[in-house]
């Protein structure tokens, strides 16, 4: 974290106050496309902290930045939600949510030039403006004119019936008070009762997210995997509701959200799956505008207890917390295999140029929804081992994407039958073997292109 301690009188730091006071900025780094604290930034935030004790009055302001990489409208959401991770954490630490302020500033203040990549590592920050004073540091109060304040009714709340919204990319604001019906872009139904929120608070933002179609998966890099095996998804979703404060907020114990998903058949031995792990920052829409794709997850973890049921083309479940979640169930019901079917070793070998942006390679089930994430094993080896279900005849894609400094994508696929590669083993699991080499592509047009084929 980097420190400069400067000493001035308040009377330049601004016009209603004046005691002189102890002046501080500080800085913490981002990783690309994340907003998660790192564990050394939080023990220095803790120091920090700490000093608020020998001052009675404080004030800190909070600014959010980002590199050049990705389109203007995401980088102004990343910037603010670093901004916000730095002001959560510190409310949660004990400093009084008034006595500070964040914003995110995007690509538009930068500290070094975006041209390298040590620069755009420069930009990837939250500064902290904090100021120690021994004085009450309360901002004039405007006097008001009672006769100009207008006193709203209450509206009428009917808690039988529903008040419906369409969600598009963006959080809808809902009254917890009502029963309230939102429907996705996607079709995607979230009945939500009233009075299940676990919070005093009437007016609540409410996030939906979905990712259906293939080539959002993709994007995404979003895996359909459990601890058992592939997974044969229908689709997956995501939901998140927020106080005035941009904070999270939990349902009330023991109870539940209604969720519809859309489908264009009905299977037998669907389950719901709640993602866990992955990365809290999500997938950058680059060039273009953001897909609304919900965060990426590790695994996928059975939830059994929770039913899944069928009705108008609908498969619906009661979802017990806000989290993501995904309709689906094992490979194995849909291919010739069954769940002690000796398993696959993956290895794959990339050609063609490497560079410092993250690739994402993953296996994509060209009849069922599945997708198979590829865990890097070095510069140009991916590899994934135990993989089950999938029988001699099945026709898979080796998808990988990646992006040079420029942020020009390169893309390679490969088109394949499990038998034609496969080298069965007499102990352990059989082998398969494939190289690819990677293409450069004109634009993010061109990739999208590429991917829709798929």
């Amino acid at each position: 974290m980097k420190k400069r301690w400067l000493f001035l009188t308040i009377a330049i730091l601004s016009t209603y106050i004046s005691f002189a006071q102890e002046f501080a900025i500080d800085t913490v780094y981002f990783e690309f496309d994340r907003y998660d604290i790192k564990e050394k930034y939080q023990t220095e935030l803790d120091s920090i902290i700490a000093l608020f004790s020998e001052y009675p009055s404080y004030y800190v302001e909070i600014t959010g930045h980002t590199d050049s990489i990705g389109s203007e409208a995401y980088n102004q959401a990343l910037s603010e939600q670093r901004a916000l991770s730095i002001y959560s954490y510190m409310a949660e630490h004990g400093l009084h949510p008034k006595r500070m302020s964040y914003q995110g500033f995007g690509t538009t203040r930068p500290v070094a030039p975006n041209t390298s990549f040590l620069g755009r590592m420069k930009n990837r920050r939250a500064d902290m403006a904090v100021i120690f004073s021994t004085e009450p540091l309360e901002p004039p109060i405007a006097e008001i004119d009672s006769s100009e304040l207008l006193v709203e009714a209450e509206p009428e709340i009917d808690p039988l019936v529903p008040v419906e919204q369409s969600a598009g990319f963006d959080a809808v604001a809902i009254d917890t008070r009502n029963l309230n019906v939102i429907t996705g872009p996607q079709g995607t139904r979230v009945t939500i009762p009233a009075n299940v929120f676990n919070t005093k608070e009437t007016a609540l933002t409410f996030e939906l997210k979905e990712l259906f179609n293939k080539k959002d998966i993709i994007l995404a890099s979003m895996p359909t995997v459990d601890k058992t095996g592939p997974l044969e998804t229908v689709g997956m979703v995501e939901i998140n509701a927020y106080n005035a404060r941009k904070r999270p907020v939990k349902l009330k114990k023991g109870m539940a959200i209604k969720i519809e998903v859309p489908t264009t058949r009905r299977d037998q031995n669907m389950s719901v799956y709640r993602g866990t792990g992955g990365s809290r920052g999500g997938r950058r829409g680059r060039g273009s505008r953001p897909t609304p794709a919900i965060n990426p997850v590790n695994l996928w973890q059975e939830l059994a207890e929770v039913a899944v049921g069928y009705r108008g083309n609908m498969y619906q479940f009661q979802a017990p917390s806000l989290t993501r979640f995904n309709v689906g169930r094992p490979l194995y019901y849909s291919q010739d295999t069954d769940e002690d079917a000796k398993p696959i070793d993956f290895s794959v070998k990339l050609k063609g140029k490497r560079f410092e942006r993250n690739t994402s390679v993953m296996l994509v089930g060209d009849v069922v929804r599945t997708f198979i994430p590829l865990k890097k094993q070095s510069t140009r080896i991916y590899q994934g081992q135990g993989i089950k279900y999938l029988d001699k005849d099945s026709k898979l894609i080796l998808v990988a994407i990646q992006y040079d400094n420029d942020n020009t994508p390169y893309f390679t696929k490969r088109e394949f039958r499990v038998g034609a590669f496969l080298k069965d083993s007499k102990k352990g699991s059989a082998r398969i073997k494939i190289k690819t080499k990677f293409r450069r592509l004109k634009d993010n047009d061109e990739l999208m292109e590429k991917i829709n084929e798929l």
